[in-house]
C-alpha cells in the first residue's frame, strides 16, 4: 500500500505514532522550537542584513517576528491537535482515493474550457 494513493492509511500512521503521549509531547516541542528558530531567523537577517536599522526598528521588528512565530506554532499545534482530537479518533486504516472530494485547484474550471 502506498501513502500518496491512500491518504487515509497516511492519516491514520500519523494518529497511530501520536498515540503515544510522549510523542505528542515531542512532537508540541519541536512544533515550537521550530517556529521559535524560523522567527528568530527572519529577524536576526533583517538585523544582519540593515533592513531594520537602529534599535527601534529591530525592536519594532522583533514584536512582528515575535507574532509571527505564535501564529505559526498555533497553527502547528492545531495540525497536531486534528490528529489527536476528538473529531477524527477512529480514522480508518485506508480511504479509498475515489472517495474523496477533489480539491478545488484540480477541478476544471468550465469557464475557462467554453472559452477555448
Amino acid at each position: 500500500m502506498s501513502l500518496p494513493e491512500n491518504p487515509g492509511a497516511a492519516f491514520w500512521k500519523v494518529q497511530h505514532e501520536l498515540s503515544n503521549p510522549i510523542m505528542v509531547a515531542i512532537y508540541a516541542i519541536a512544533m515550537v522550537a521550530v517556529c521559535w528558530h524560523f522567527a528568530y531567523g527572519v529577524w536576526l537577517f533583517a538585523a544582519k542584513w540593515g533592513i531594520t536599522s537602529g534599535a527601534t526598528a529591530r525592536r519594532r521588528f522583533g514584536w512582528v517576528c515575535l507574532a509571527l512565530g505564535v501564529v505559526l506554532a498555533a497553527m502547528g499545534l492545531a495540525s497536531i491537535w486534528a490528529f489527536i482530537g476528538p473529531q477524527y479518533q477512529n480514522a480508518p486504516e485506508n480511504i479509498p482515493v475515489s472517495t474523496l472530494p477533489a480539491p478545488a485547484l484540480l477541478q476544471p474550471n468550465h469557464a475557462l474550457l467554453a472559452r477555448s
